[in-house]
């Protein structure tokens, strides 16, 4: 048993020294085609990250987490300098998503289910600085605490939900990135750290709030 599991890790090893530089390449050419966008709240206090994502509706929309858009029915969306206000669509109350209204059209159109230990990146803004990548691979799925309603005071609402756990690290200003495969699928959206790792909402709640967000513009 001991040699059958050495040997699993070895291949492990073996597997991620070659698929981590194919990775690096890949997140390049998938950074420079990810139309990422910086949303702000109207007061430009606080913000996030947002991307342009193409539904199987045809519809392009730009996706973040319901946090970052709060109650706002509008928030600031600043692409290549140009600040642009745009109207919230629809924000999930199952799952931390937001939809607002395109800016152009996404070149980004296609999700997966993330596989266990496959590299993926993470292209955002963290602390607002210019758009970053982060590479890491899928841990596992766990269930995570999170303040789903906040106060000055501390946490109102907690809310215990399924994300996937990843090895790279985001802080403030990731919420709302995507998280990409090498293939360039969408494999999760950024909405959580604890300073040790990350966590991401799951492509299967991703394609359930699209289906959503389609009927709901029809």
């Amino acid at each position: 048993m001991k040699i059958v599991t050495k040997v699993k890790a070895i291949i492990i090893l073996v597997a991620l020294l070659y698929l981590i530089p194919i990775s690096l390449f890949v997140a390049e050419i998938i950074k420079q085609n990810l139309k990422i966008v910086m949303i702000m709240d109207k007061d430009m206090r606080s913000g996030g990250t947002g991307f342009h994502y193409k539904s199987t509706s045809g519809k392009t929309y730009i996706l973040t987490n319901a946090h970052v858009c709060g109650t706002s029915k509008e928030v600031n969306v600043i692409l290549d300098d140009k600040k642009e206000v745009k109207k919230v669509i629809l924000v999930s109350d199952k799952a931390d998503l937001c939809a607002i209204e395109a800016t152009e059209e996404a070149t980004l159109d296609s999700i997966s289910s993330p596989t266990k230990l496959m590299p993926a990146i993470v292209v955002g803004y963290g602390s607002l600085n210019p758009a970053s990548m982060k590479i890491g691979v899928l841990l596992s799925s766990m269930y995570v605490t999170m303040c789903k309603e906040a106060t000055f005071m501390g946490c109102k609402v907690v809310e215990i939900t399924l994300l996937d756990g990843y090895s790279f690290v985001i802080i403030g200003g990731h919420s709302g990135s995507p998280v990409i495969n090498i293939l360039g699928q969408l494999v999760g959206v950024a909405n959580a750290g604890n300073g040790i790792n990350s966590f991401a909402v799951p492509a299967r709640d991703v394609l359930l709030f699209l289906k959503e967000v389609d009927n709901s513009v029809k």
